[in-house]
């Protein structure tokens, strides 16, 4: 009954204050949208980035430059306007020039994720019908190459850095490309630019944003123009970032949040850009240098970040530990008053200015000291990561989403937030809980339209009355808060009928700095069990401390000592779980899980159904153990 109440309730409100305005479709499209954002800011700084090893601010009439030239090549390449332009690359200043570029040549956007494998990219091209593909550098190059002769639709290839042999047929450096447009531009290379930026309407696709893929090959979800102005609308309307912010864009751009929340969502509110320079292995030392004020995130670099603060903790000194740790809990108390919109007492507002200076001023610092609003989205977090970053007065907002509502249904806001919720839907839509708990959406301009030629699975998204099935089981608090539960195809069900959601309890495990991922299995067992991958710098480290002999870290993962210690986690973890959620059996495996392997998805969200075909033996092994045993010592493997 509270279900239907507030979901009438819901409605209701959607039906008097929530329905969209005319206020979103300022532009006819995208590309009309940068065009009018480049004749408003024209010389102010669009974007920063690394060039020759320096930071360097960037102009919107810069950037439009190159874009234009891509868009004028594009032309050479006699790209009729609706065809699909791929980019295979990580996030980089080039691959906004060519999304850019290719809009305004009426293109429809492909995107692949630079670490997609050769029979991935095959399929996305071959499902798109992909005339052109921009890529990164030789390994996308070598990729593409390798399936080309099965994708009869691509013609050219555009590669942003040099390639070995340097002369290969219809592949192109981006310096000549651009080059080769920018020599092509006159009056009336820039009127038919003009002519097609002007033709398509909101209906009109967009872009190909590819699903996770976590249950096979991914789908491509049909975002119109539409969609994205909708969804840029929304997002900035809830959170009014402008030109005086800068977004930190490090996520991958194939990623609906990476490309929509970041970088249309930036360009529609005139906000500069930073640009990662290395989207994996430099982006704390990209933000420390560039002082974004905001950014869109998955949970794993927010769990790292949390995992090794908390290592310091433990590892400090009594009095330094007594002093992060006492701070932390003031913070966790104003925290608590703001989430229940109380006023914070003279005293403990005092205290924890304090503890602002002492403390938490070095933690944000580590994000360049100017971080306002770190999102989080595109897969589950554990409620104490997003309480630790509000106690530090850097509140993780968490956004929920799908790839197919270019990434946002609904989130939390920073002066209105509650934690272990995804907050209230995004104005405009309507959200309800259907009789099996599952979240679905009616959003006819934030939703897209279906998946590409597979007419079967774009109906099965939808019900019968036009709601949108988004596969996730959630629940609403009184106040009108979402939680998520988890995927619907997930749950599992125990030997005793009980129903258990795992990723609740796979998050509570990874807040221990040892712990890389967790998967839970048990369906139809008496039991629950969990395979571990265990984060090599931490486990080396008490190893060390530990004086354990070791050859490398596979042998670590054997090791008795690190047996224990993990047992010992693993109970502290089972305290805060339901006797039916608690692990009885686990085990480590050697190493993490790899995209190449096809174990993980771009996004880090582990493939259950690969994991558990590929563990599947030790699996069922855990379930023959005797009661006294934990785990699978070498012996018995």
């Amino acid at each position: 009954m509270m279900n239907k109440r507030i979901n009438d309730s819901l409605k209701m409100d959607a039906a008097n204050n929530n329905l969209p305005d005319k206020n979103w479709r300022v532009w006819k499209n995208v590309g009309d949208m940068w065009r009018g954002q480049v004749n408003h800011f024209r010389d102010r700084v669009m974007a920063v980035a690394k060039v020759d090893g320096r930071w360097k601010d960037i102009s919107w009439n810069e950037v439009d430059l190159k874009a234009k030239s891509i868009c004028s090549g594009l032309l050479a390449l006699n790209m009729a306007q609706g065809e699909s332009v791929a980019i295979f690359s990580k996030t980089r200043i080039e691959w906004i020039y060519a999304a850019i570029g290719l809009i305004q040549a009426g293109g429809r956007l492909v995107c692949i994720y630079h670490t997609d494998s050769p029979s991935q990219c095959e399929h996305i091209i071959r499902n798109s019908d992909t005339t052109i593909c921009f890529v990164e550098e030789q390994e996308q190059l070598d990729k593409i190459l390798e399936i080309r002769g099965n994708c009869p639709t691509l013609r050219n290839i555009v590669c942003f850095e040099k390639f070995d042999p340097p002369a290969i047929n219809d592949v192109c450096l981006l310096e000549a490309f651009l080059e080769l447009g920018s020599n092509r531009i006159n009056n009336d290379i820039l009127q038919e630019i003009n002519d097609r930026v002007q033709r398509p309407g909101l209906d009109t696709e967009l872009a190909l944003i590819y699903t996770s893929g976590t249950t096979g090959f991914p789908k491509g979800a049909v975002i119109t123009h539409g969609n994205t102005l909708f969804c840029c609308w929304a997002f900035t309307r809830v959170f009014p970032i402008n030109e005086n912010d800068l977004s930190f864009c490090f996520l991958p751009l194939a990623h609906a949040g990476g490309l929509t929340l970041t970088l249309f969502s930036s360009i529609s509110a005139g906000c500069p850009i930073a640009v990662a320079e290395d989207m994996m292995n430099t982006a704390m030392e990209d933000m420390y240098e560039t002082e974004p004020t905001w950014m869109f995130c998955t949970p794993r670099l927010y769990e790292k970040i949390y995992n090794k603060i908390i290592g310091i903790i433990d590892e400090a000194p009594w009095f330094r530990k007594y002093l992060i740790q006492s701070a932390i809990d003031t913070g966790i108390k104003v925290s608590g008053l703001h989430q229940e919109n109380k006023g914070v007492p003279f005293h403990l507002r005092l205290l924890y200015l304090a503890y602002n200076f002492l403390v938490f001023r070095k933690i944000k610092d580590m994000f360049g000291g100017r971080m306002a609003v770190p999102f989080t989205g595109g897969a589950p977090i554990a409620p104490k990561v997003i309480e630790f970053f509000a106690a530090i007065g850097m509140p993780l907002i968490e956004v929920f989403g799908q790839t197919e509502t270019s990434s946002i249904i609904m989130c939390n806001r920073i002066d209105n937030y509650r934690i272990g919720t995804v907050g209230k839907p995004i104005p405009g839509i309507n959200v309800r809980l259907a009789e099996d708990g599952e979240i679905q959406v009616l959003a006819p301009w934030l939703v897209c339209h279906g998946y590409n030629k597979d007419p079967e699975a774009s109906k099965a998204i939808f019900t019968e009355d036009g709601w949108m099935k988004t596969g996730d089981i959630g629940k609403i608090d009184e106040d009108g808060y979402f939680s998520v539960i988890d995927r619907k195809k997930y749950i599992l069900i125990t030997a005793a009928g009980k129903n258990v959601a795992p990723q609740h309890i796979e998050n509570i495990l990874k807040t221990h700095r040892f712990i890389s991922q967790a998967i839970v299995y048990g369906e139809a067992k008496p039991y629950l069990v969990c395979l571990f991958t265990l984060d090599e710098t931490e486990v080396i480290r008490f190893a060390r401390d530990q004086r354990i002999i070791y050859q490398d870290f596979r042998s670590l993962t054997k090791n008795s000592k690190i047996l224990e210690k993990v047992l010992q986690i693993v109970n502290e973890k089972n305290q805060e779980l339901a006797r039916v959620e608690q692990i009885k059996k686990f085990y480590i495996l050697e190493e993490e899980l790899f995209q190449d392997d096809e174990e993980v998805t771009p996004t880090m969200k582990v493939k259950k159904s690969v994991i558990e075909k590929r563990y599947g033996e030790i699996i069922n092994k855990l379930y023959k153990l005797p009661k006294s045993e934990f785990t699978l010592h070498p012996r018995s493997e």
